[in-house]
């Protein structure tokens, strides 16, 4: 059993997520918004194997850590554990002509964060040389597709999928993401 209160104990359990802004309404919880214009946040939280525990700020007092400690250590233990999947692969059949890929982690809980993590955008680079936009609809996987697409209707694609078939609980945005400078920002 991991000691809650001990940093050398729960640095090795630490991992990131994103969530929807909906859904951070706990003023102790240690988040950290994506960018100005966005709906999303990053929060990290230790995985005690039977629950998860949000990371708060009085924990982060308590572990006499500072913010990037918490960010090195989720980093270290979330490295390597996504994946970016083709969607077709996925559903074992062809899809149109626009390729759309998934990007989760190993677990499929909490992955959408992956597209955070720089291994993740250089392979989604060498995938869409002419760039892609981020759908960030769940807070376990975000799909990605090509940049060429008009992003208002994919924007309003994303808003009836969430509304029709995400559990409120799991949804992460209605907008949808571009990578600039290695960070998530709002294109729509």
């Amino acid at each position: 059993m991991v000691n809650i209160n001990n940093w050398s104990e729960v640095k090795k359990h630490l991992h990131e997520r994103l969530l929807s802004s909906e859904f951070c309404n706990n003023n102790f919880n240690l988040l950290v918004k994506v960018n100005a214009s966005a709906d999303v946040y990053r929060t990290w939280y230790v995985d005690l194997g039977d629950k998860l525990a949000p990371v708060t700020y009085p924990l982060l007092m308590a572990w006499n850590v500072s913010l990037d400690d918490i960010i090195s250590a989720a980093e270290s233990n979330d490295k390597g554990t996504f994946s970016v999947v083709n969607m077709a692969d996925v559903l074992g059949i062809p899809m149109c002509e626009v390729p759309m890929y998934i990007v989760t982690n190993e677990k499929g809980m909490f992955g959408s964060v992956g597209i955070l993590h720089p291994e993740v955008q250089k392979e989604l680079n060498n995938i869409f040389a002419d760039g892609y936009v981020v759908l960030c609809s769940s807070i376990h996987e975000v799909i990605v597709v090509g940049g060429d697409m008009n992003p208002h209707d994919l924007a309003s694609m994303v808003h009836s999928i969430n509304r029709s078939v995400v559990n409120e609980e799991d949804r992460l945005s209605d907008h949808v993401f571009r990578i600039e400078d290695s960070k998530l920002s709002v294109l729509v």
